[in-house]
């Protein structure tokens, strides 16, 4: 086989691996959420047309990639259902749902298409929208403390990473800034702060996640949250 032959199938593997986790994922994540029992339920269409919508699932899948690379499988959990990996990943994209659906609010970013598709609060309201966005949150703090194949010690300190970083030390804070501040003169070093705060938190918690299920040596988390800040830096000035 030659060198060219071999980069082929290696990439054809990996769009494989990454197509099988993505759909692990959908699956997961439809299981999760409330099922559609009632068309009445407008909270619950919303949570699940807030998150279910078609995305890269970037977070989950990278949240399983650290894992797996560290050591970690969902395989060799000792439940029956998805392991720990697959559901912190799960919970990840709840809360990047929630920021979005309250993102897209007239009262913030004013927008009236997300992946495609009129917002949440377009679609369902914005009365539904606000509490679709708080029960999403909700949810992923119940997937979280449900999670049983992760010491407790590390099951709390996951709650302890999540919290933070959706309130005043992150996504809060990074929308706060983003809308005070983003309508004035700012030098590179505030509007970095900003993006850190909306972006770049988030892929630090996941990798803090990723690191406290598969290891316990400090200097590869200090390298993963290395990686996290350059990746949220990277995606934020894509935008």
């Amino acid at each position: 086989m030659t060198k060219m032959e071999m980069d082929a199938s290696l990439h054809s593997g990996l769009i494989k691996q990454l197509a099988d986790m993505r759909e692990r994922i959908e699956k997961r994540l439809d299981e999760l959420l409330p099922q559609e029992g009632n068309e009445r339920d407008l909270v619950a269409l919303a949570m699940r047309e807030g998150t279910l919508a078609p995305g890269k699932r970037v977070r989950p899948m990278l949240l399983m990639l650290a894992a797996e690379g560290l050591g970690y499988s969902d395989r060799q959990s000792d439940r029956q259902s998805e392991g720990a990996s697959l559901d912190l990943g799960c919970a990840v994209e709840m809360i990047h749902a929630a920021s979005l659906v309250l993102d897209d609010m007239p009262c913030m970013d004013n927008a009236q298409l997300r992946r495609g598709r009129p917002t949440v609060h377009l679609k369902f309201g914005q009365d539904v929208a606000i509490l679709a966005a708080i029960a999403l949150l909700s949810r992923a703090f119940g997937v979280v403390a449900a999670i049983k194949d992760v010491p407790p010690a590390n099951r709390t300190r996951i709650v302890e990473i999540l919290a933070d970083t959706v309130g005043m030390q992150g996504l809060v804070r990074g929308q706060y800034q983003d809308l005070r501040e983003g309508q004035h003169s700012r030098c590179a070093e505030e509007i970095a702060l900003t993006n850190r705060l909306k972006t770049g938190v988030l892929f630090g918690a996941i990798m803090d996640m990723a690191w406290l299920i598969s290891s316990d040596d400090e200097r590869v988390r200090l390298e993963l949250q290395g990686f996290a800040t350059e990746l949220g830096a990277g995606l934020s000035a894509l935008r």
